[in-house]
């Protein structure tokens, strides 16, 4: 991994600038690395609530709130 960033750095933030930022903003909707509940169960269902938060946030910023309201009562 070394060798292949060292010979394409601009991938690397290509990388860094694309796909590291879902992270960030997922551990950030999290409020730190920790979750809040124990047991795989529960950890699950709090990571796909805050991914679901995410996705959505995204959306709003794409496509505005009103758009996605409208799109709602369509369906």
């Amino acid at each position: 991994m070394n060798a292949r960033a060292k010979l394409h750095p601009d991938m690397v933030r290509r990388r860094k600038a694309i796909a590291e930022h879902p992270f960030a903003s997922l551990k950030y909707l999290l409020g730190g690395p920790k979750l809040l509940v124990r047991g795989i169960e529960k950890a699950s269902a709090e990571i796909s609530l805050v991914v679901l938060a995410h996705n959505m946030k995204r959306c709003i910023n794409i496509m505005s709130a009103n758009k996605m309201i409208a799109a709602w009562r369509t369906t």
